[in-house]
């Protein structure tokens, strides 16, 4: 069984991260300064966190501004 891409692995983790900060209203500042440290280590983690994020609000997952209770 083959092992999964870098770039598979940093997309999954990417959209977990985003998935967390919706879930949760928001993380934590250990959870912040963990997803800081996880984007600073590698430049494809960002890109893959911006198009997770991208993907995450085109299809209405997030609510708009002002729907939050």
């Amino acid at each position: 069984m083959s092992q999964p891409s870098a770039s598979s692995l940093s997309w999954q983790t990417a959209v977990s991260w985003v998935m967390r900060e919706h879930e949760q209203d928001g993380l934590g500042e250990p959870e912040q300064q963990a997803l800081q440290q996880w984007l600073q280590a590698d430049p494809g983690h960002l890109a893959a966190y911006r198009e997770a994020r991208t993907l995450w609000l085109a299809l209405g997952f997030i609510p708009a501004p002002g729907e939050r209770g």
